[in-house]
This record gives structure tokens, C-alpha cells and sequence, in this order.
């Protein structure tokens, strides 16, 4: 990882939630996916396909649904 290659802030009350969650690994991803796609490119919102979530994450098609 290099140092100058941006970031994604998180803010406080996402992270108490997502800490307090009972979240499994792949929902993880997925959370994780949708925040980088929002905030992480300075949105609130943005439309994610099915495909989109597959590819940044690796899972199945199924599998990113189901989560």
C-alpha cells in the first residue's frame, strides 16, 4: 500500500455501528464496497450493480446477492 494513494474517511457513528453489528464476513465486504463507492468518492448515494459488487469484492454472483 502506498502512502499517497488517497482515502476514505469514515464517520464516527458508522464505525460505532458497524462495531456493534453482527455482521458476517461477507456482509463485511459488502458494507465495506458500498462505502467505498459513496463516501469514498464524495457521494450519499450512487446506484451499485450486482456486477460492480462482484467484481470489487471476488465473490459469486450469488453469494454478493444473498449478502
Amino acid at each position: 500500500m502506498r502512502k499517497n494513494n488517497g482515502f476514505s474517511k469514515i464517520p464516527n457513528e458508522m464505525i460505532d455501528a458497524i462495531v456493534s453489528s453482527r455482521m458476517n464476513g461477507t456482509e463485511y465486504r459488502i458494507f465495506f464496497c458500498v462505502h467505498r463507492k459513496t463516501f469514498g468518492f464524495n457521494k450519499d448515494r450512487d446506484f451499485i450493480s450486482l456486477g460492480q459488487f462482484c467484481i470489487a469484492t471476488g465473490m459469486k454472483k450469488q453469494l454478493a446477492h444473498k449478502a
